[in-house]
């Protein structure tokens, strides 16, 4: 691909105004090598600036690159991110925190996809936490449709970590590609399974087992209760998996201190069934990730749900960085979203 030297500057109190914004312009930065200045980060959130599992995103992406950085210190709203060369090999990360390890590694997968080398990623924190693709979003949804777009790419979680004390980890290793291929799915084929697991880690089982009655009268009869022991904390949630012919969709809910089990099955069905209830391929988070890789390669075409603020910000995150035309339009009970191939 491509790059220039001219200055990327993204200001983090426009669009959603979160996270995402950050970690999507760091990918970006490192594939293209374009110097990124970031400001306002994290504006719009109740405490903006770098967290612990920004920080970590972007001192991962210094190291794989060998970028210089300035303002890489918790707190921090503003960043300058210059980039070198991307290199694989074997890299550990700790989040020190219950912050996501998906995140982190959503930010370096892409870019270590255009190294010389193979790399393994080993990353600690939280594999389950509120707010972020769990673990298991990642390896049934997210990195099938990687692998039909050319990368391959491995998983495997060492040890799960839940809010507060976080310390799961989870191993990624991946081989470099030339490029992502098209991804096109307009349509999402007929349901193949579809089951729900629970998540119970150093809590009593009566809490699991209510909630698999709830979803046993909800007319789901495959509800597998999954005892977590190698933890630091306790944990809670409830995982609904549909596999269908084309893309495997998984909605997870965890569980609060205080919120009835009721709540928590209402909250992960109503998910669920909002997605169902439309002809979309793709579910509103999964839309949201693969818009950059997509765009990063060949582009491709899929339907999904109304598309969140989270995404049209993904969406100009991206144009500033590549010349690459997005379109979304709305289409009978879900919406098309269409990414032709970057000119660079």
């Amino acid at each position: 691909m491509n790059t220039k030297s001219e200055v990327i500057t993204i200001d983090g109190n426009t669009g959603e105004g979160g996270g995402q914004m950050l970690r999507s312009a760091l990918t970006l930065s490192m594939i293209t090598r374009k110097p990124l200045k970031m400001i306002n980060i994290r504006k719009k959130r109740t405490k903006p600036g770098l967290l612990r599992q920004h920080l970590t995103a972007l001192k991962a992406a210094q190291t794989i690159c060998n970028a210089k950085v300035q303002g890489a210190e918790l707190g921090a709203t503003e960043i300058i991110f210059i980039p070198k060369e991307i290199n694989g090999g074997d890299y550990t990360f700790d989040i020190g925190t219950a912050g996501s390890t998906s995140l982190v590694a959503q930010t370096v997968i892409p870019a270590l996809a255009f190294a010389d080398t193979p790399s393994t990623l080993a990353i600690t924190g939280g594999t389950h936490t509120a707010f972020a693709p769990t673990y298991d979003f990642l390896q049934q949804s997210y990195f099938p449709i990687l692998e039909k777009m050319g990368l391959k790419i491995t998983s495997t979680i060492e040890r799960h970590g839940f809010y507060p004390a976080g310390g799961g980890h989870i191993t990624i290793t991946l081989a470099p590609t030339k490029g992502f291929q098209a991804f096109h799915c307009r349509e999402r084929g007929q349901l193949k399974n579809q089951k729900a697991r629970l998540l119970i880690a150093h809590l009593s089982q009566d809490i699991a087992r209510r909630e698999q009655a709830i979803l046993k009268e909800k007319g789901w009869t495959h509800v597998d209760i999954d005892s977590i022991k190698s933890c630091h904390s306790p944990g809670n949630c409830i995982q609904l998996s549909y596999e269908f012919e084309h893309i495997t969709e998984n909605f997870t809910w965890l569980a609060e201190k205080g919120k009835p089990a009721e709540t928590l099955v209402n909250e992960v069905t109503h998910e669920a069934t909002q997605f169902l209830d439309s002809t979309a391929s793709i579910g509103e988070h999964l839309a949201d990730q693969l818009l950059l890789p997509m765009a990063l390669g060949k582009g491709g075409v899929f339907t999904t749900t109304a598309p969140s603020l989270h995404t049209r910000t993904n969406i100009d995150v991206i144009q500033q960085f590549l010349d690459v035309d997005i379109q979304i339009k709305k289409t009978n009970l879900c919406w098309e979203i269409t990414i032709h191939p970057s000119s660079q």
